[in-house]
């Protein structure tokens, strides 16, 4: 079991995250695209991981900083900080926003705070711009995981609702879009999805195939996908219509990152598992971290590496990305006992660290009170022109 903090809410998960049913006031805010700040463009390194962080300067103030960061030496620069929207209030520890990274220009973070309800902010990494909108939908309580599509100019994913009746009366998930503007701010939900649980930032888009991935659980189906109700399936919707294509058992594996990249099918992923394999006994306090080639569809895995049993991750494992070539991996957090902001570089093939470094200093140069730094998104970036 897994005590974890997600959208400003405590929840004890088997690596998931539950449904609660707690509607709170709407933003009743129109839309709203602000500019707030502008930098002159940079080069980066080729190897760059840029972190998009939030700090808190004061004990009821929060702002954004984007920091690039050596993946083989842990050496890290402030690129510009910016202002986070007024609806984003006060320290920023009370937020865990769920996000995505635009593939086809990974210079764009789009940040869902959930625990706003239907409230989105895309971060321009190169110049520290930002941009946000409320969802038009006052039942849309934003997204526990998603994706952004360039082609149909929406952000889709999976949300938590509940219905009157039927299997949805004390909760589900449901998978819809959300438009984006200007040409719109309509969420649209495409079908309900009979799980109650699902992972949390955790997905897989397939455009050949249009179809969305996930892992969940408590399904409530008649017929269920795994033998208890905590256990977990990988799930397969048709991203057109909602309509569920597959959920099947993965008693032994819960992937934390998919790579974008499919090579025969599959998927390079950041899981957790496999500890018979990795000759990691299955006890109380073992986490046993490794990559895995994963087919989204039919959950079919092969162990590819092991990471160390001794290599702790601090907060967060799923905020991570693979490299272009998918030979390293990276995940980075920070937490709010005051910690050193943790940044974690793999190599994917054996398993072994390349660098863990606690970014020393980094809170001090942005002025952190307390410390307190957050690790909101990450994804490594390139030298061409659209990563500049």
């Amino acid at each position: 079991m897994f005590l974890r903090r997600a959208r400003g809410r405590i929840f004890l998960t088997s690596r998931v995250i539950f449904f609660v049913n707690a509607m709170r006031g709407r933003c009743w805010l129109a839309l709203c695209l602000v500019t707030l700040g502008i930098v002159m463009p940079r080069v980066v390194s080729a190897s760059s991981v840029r972190l998009v962080v939030a700090y808190c300067p004061t004990d009821f103030t929060g702002e954004g900083a984007i920091v690039d960061v050596d993946p083989h030496t842990g050496n890290w620069s402030i690129a510009t900080k910016f202002q986070l929207p007024s609806e984003v209030f006060g320290c920023v520890a009370d937020y865990s926003p769920s996000y995505d990274v635009d593939r086809t220009d990974p210079n764009t973070v789009w940040l869902d705070f959930t625990s706003d309800e239907g409230f989105f902010v895309a971060v321009d990494t190169r110049f520290g711009n930002t941009s946000h909108f409320s969802s038009s939908n006052w039942f849309f309580t934003g997204y526990e995981n998603f994706k952004y599509s360039k082609a149909f100019n929406v952000l889709r994913g999976v949300t938590m609702t509940v219905t009157e009746s039927g299997f949805c009366s004390d909760g589900c998930a449901a998978f819809g879009n959300q438009a984006l503007p200007p040409a719109s701010k309509h969420y649209e939900q495409l079908a309900l999805v009979p799980f109650k649980a699902v992972s949390d930032d955790t997905s897989f888009y397939n455009p050949a195939t249009n179809t969305f991935s996930f892992q969940g659980s408590y399904d409530l189906r008649p017929v269920t996908c795994a033998p208890e109700d905590d256990e977990e399936c990988l799930i397969t919707l048709d991203a057109a219509t909602g309509t569920l294509v597959s959920a099947i058992y993965t008693p032994h594996y819960h992937v934390y990152r998919f790579s974008p990249r499919l090579d025969a099918g599959k998927s390079l992923s950041f899981v957790v598992g496999f500890n018979a394999a990795c000759k990691n006994p299955p006890t109380a306090n073992a986490t046993q971290y490794a990559f895995a080639l994963v087919d989204p569809v039919t959950a079919d895995s092969k162990l590819v590496s092991c990471v160390s049993a001794s290599i702790i991750v601090q907060e967060g494992p799923w905020i991570g990305a693979f490299s272009p070539d998918n030979t390293m991996f990276a995940t980075s957090s920070g937490n709010g006992d005051g910690d050193r902001t943790q940044f974690l570089v793999l190599d994917t093939a054996s398993g072994a660290e390349i660098i863990n470094a606690p970014l020393v200093g980094l809170a001090a140069a942005l002025g952190a009170k307390m410390g307190l730094v957050f690790v909101w998104s990450l994804e490594f970036v390139g030298s061409n022109p659209a990563t500049r």
